[in-house]
């Protein structure tokens, strides 16, 4: 595993994270960091679920925070399979993928684990709770 893409790595405040968070702060931001957010979750909860994967976020924003979780068979693959394109993820609760993307990410960002999840994942290989 790369530490440098490590999603537990990043729940701590480390040095590197000031100074990532510094880099993204210098950035431009949206208007509004927030609706950016909300329009970012969902479209891709929408693009998620339109490729066939079980989403078992709740739906109410109410009952949920910036996070989307969703069924996938083989979620260890998957998820190493993404931190090879730079992209992190974590598997929680046995098969479920876990996206928590923040301010700084991007609509291009979203584009690229919806392109990734469908190379990686066929179609009929999402897993589905029951």
């Amino acid at each position: 595993m790369n530490p440098d893409f490590d999603a537990l790595r990043k729940q701590f405040p480390t040095l590197d994270n000031w100074i990532y968070l510094d880099t993204a702060a210098k950035a431009p931001l949206p208007r509004c960091a927030e609706e950016a957010m909300i329009s970012y979750m969902a479209d891709m909860w929408e693009r998620v679920e339109e490729r066939g994967f079980t989403v078992v976020t709740p739906k109410s924003w109410h009952e949920r925070a910036g996070i989307l979780s969703f069924d996938v068979t083989e979620p260890e693959m998957v998820r190493q399979q993404l931190l090879e394109r730079k992209i992190v993820v974590n598997v929680r609760d046995g098969n479920t993928l876990r996206v928590a993307p923040h301010f700084y990410n991007t609509r291009q960002d979203i584009d690229k684990l919806v392109d990734a999840l469908v190379t990686i994942v066929p179609a009929n290989n999402s897993a589905a709770r029951q």
